[in-house]
């Protein structure tokens, strides 16, 4: 169910400029190694309070909008741990619990995004922060109803546009001066409009995760057989996962942005030529270079301009396929809603990888806008990343993602075991290289890193 035109009208209201200054006074306590001072009345038991005070019309939008600011790096942090255990999950042959957990992910990231952009998506009430930052009640409903009904219709609204094109940043240049490089001019607003559709971030589909969900949560899961993916897909869809995490020395998610932009590349051509690359490709051939030179400096030009024209890796990674799974695979129209598909746990971990990518970005650009560092966040990320295991002392902040060295050797492995097996089994897998269990299940790295730099 859509929000009504009335609540759309609402949420045009949302301000991504009031919950900037909530994270400017978040900074006085930053300073105290805390994120919310102790007198803000929703520091504990919040949604308890939030219900409380909005029935008896004393609801304090000020403190509310501190709340909703600071949560945006939790939820998205929260997230990527989520997708981690979803890849623990997978690797031990068990879809379901993956699915389980990839769903939060999905969640998590999406309450993040919505939260930076002046969406509380809480518990039965939400609300948004309007540019006088006054919280006004969006929606009753569930969250995991309310959620993808509210990113599905701000995905419509400029602001959404915005921040697409800012937070996408392949080759160190926003996604919408990629797009704006095109010789026509192509005009951004319009595709980024479709841009999260396009790739599968409907509501449908999200709808469609939800019941997926809660078949694996509620339901017995081998009530009937199944066909599972082989240890060897199992495995390829990790390290394609951790592939596309790959940090350069400038930028935290490069290669997942280089094939975003290749992806968004193509459906501008389509919708300014009328035509696919594939069918014209000389015409096709001659964007990509212009908007190339307009946007890459140096000796790497060829490179990217092969890379967008598909001469080299021409196929876009399975994972990112996936995200765009076919609806008659997702979940069947039978009684019982078996989910069909042995993929289908990995499209939901696709959809969260997106939607986590765009998470950290918009966190990244609120900690930018307001001028906090990530050593300011010491306090939080170092026994953070303690408790995780994820290091025995904390490092510098600008040494985190050199924790992509051993990742790298764990992906090593990987390969040389695909290219040796022939018939493996989750087992063998396992038992060779128990390391994975550790270090691919970490995306809290990814999270923290994504931040850091």
């Amino acid at each position: 169910m859509a929000l009504t035109v009335d609540e759309k009208g609402i949420l045009a209201t949302a301000s991504g400029d009031s919950v900037n200054a909530g994270t400017r006074r978040a900074l006085r306590q930053i300073s105290q190694q805390r994120w919310l001072a102790p007198r803000n009345r929703y520091r504990v038991s919040a949604i308890k309070k939030i219900e409380t005070d909005y029935k008896a019309g004393t609801l304090n939008s000020r403190q509310l909008t501190d709340y909703v600011a600071v949560s945006t790096p939790l939820h998205c942090c929260d997230g990527w741990a989520y997708l981690g255990r979803a890849i623990g999950c997978h690797l031990h042959g068990d879809p379901d619990s993956a699915r389980h957990l990839a769903y939060y992910a999905e969640l998590r990231a999406t309450m993040g995004i919505l939260a930076s952009q002046g969406v509380a998506i809480l518990d039965r009430s939400h609300f948004i922060i309007n540019s006088d930052g006054k919280a006004i009640l969006l929606k009753h409903g569930s969250t995991h109803q309310v959620a993808w009904e509210v990113l599905e219709a701000w995905a419509e609204l400029n602001p959404a546009a915005d921040f697409l094109g800012e937070v996408l940043v392949p080759g160190g240049q926003p996604l919408n001066q990629w797009v704006m490089a095109m010789p026509k001019g192509g005009s951004w607003q319009p595709i980024a409009k479709d841009w999260l559709l396009k790739l599968g971030l409907d509501l449908e589909f999200l709808t469609s995760d939800r019941q997926a969900r809660n078949e694996s949560s509620y339901r017995p899961t081998r009530l009937n057989r199944r066909i599972s993916l082989t240890s060897e897909e199992a495995a390829k869809a990790a390290r394609e996962i951790w592939g596309l995490l790959e940090p350069s020395p400038s930028l935290s998610f490069n290669e997942i942005d280089r094939y975003l932009l290749r992806l968004t590349l193509e459906t501008a051509f389509r919708a300014t030529e009328g035509s696919s690359p594939s069918q014209n490709r000389r015409r096709f051939a001659e964007i990509v270079n212009s908007v190339v030179e307009a946007n890459i400096v140096g000796a790497d030009k060829p490179l990217w301009t092969q890379f967008l024209e598909r001469k080299i890796k021409p196929a876009d990674p399975e994972i990112i396929d996936l995200i765009r799974l076919s609806r008659r695979n997702i979940v069947s129209k039978l009684a019982d809603r078996q989910i069909r598909s042995p993929n289908h746990h990995l499209s939901v971990m696709a959809r969260a990888l997106l939607l986590l990518r765009l998470a950290s970005g918009s966190t990244r650009r609120m900690f930018d806008n307001v001028g906090i560092k990530f050593d300011d966040l010491s306090f939080w990320w170092h026994p953070y990343g303690t408790e995780r295991g994820l290091w025995q002392v904390p490092p510098a902040a600008e040494h985190i993602a050199d924790g992509w060295a051993s990742m790298r050797e764990d992906l090593d492995d990987i390969d040389e075991w695909l290219d040796s097996v022939t018939a493996g089994t989750y087992h063998e897998l396992l038992s060779k290289m128990p390391s994975l269990l550790t270090s691919l299940t970490n995306l809290e790295m990814v999270g923290l890193w994504s931040l850091a730099s």
